[in-house]
């Protein structure tokens, strides 16, 4: 039960559109890079505290689901 060829379309689509190329982007002015180190350096802060919360949370987790595992072993059967 094998299916005939089938005979491609007879107008099939292609893409012909030319995009040209974009403008270059100038470089930041020296404001504008100031401004985007102090945004950066705030939110390493932040980054770095709320990894370090999420980091115990998970742990906290995993030695609790441990100590449970451990205190009823029959329960892993």
């Amino acid at each position: 039960m094998s299916d005939p060829a089938r005979n491609p379309s007879r107008f099939l689509p292609t893409l012909t559109e030319v995009v040209a190329p974009s403008p270059p982007v100038a470089a930041p002015t020296p404001e504008l890079e100031q401004i985007v180190q102090s945004v950066l350096q705030r939110l390493d802060g932040v980054i770095e505290r709320r990894l370090a919360e999420e980091l115990e949370r998970v742990v906290r987790e995993v030695v609790a689901q441990t100590m449970n595992a451990s205190a009823h072993p029959q329960e892993l059967e």
